[in-house]
């Protein structure tokens, strides 16, 4: 994967080239480092009102389909 920098100089600033967008490698990478590691909303909890009930579902962001389900317990 291609290192990106950040310089503290503002008047140096660029935007992300063009593969950035559609680089599966890139992609693949920030799956596991960003989604993985934080908390996504899907819902609040009027999915899943009482005990023991689960809600199954496609959570898409970004071109990210991750099937999941949300449960109360």
């Amino acid at each position: 994967m291609t290192i990106f920098t950040i310089s503290t100089d503002i008047s140096s600033a660029q935007t992300l080239p063009n593969y950035f967008y559609t680089d599966q490698e890139i992609f693949n990478q920030l799956k596991d480092k960003v989604f993985a590691k934080s908390w996504q909303l899907v819902g609040d909890d009027e999915i899943v009102k009482t005990e023991n009930t689960v809600y199954p579902f496609v959570f898409v962001e970004h071109f990210l389909e991750e099937p999941l389900v949300l449960a109360k317990n």
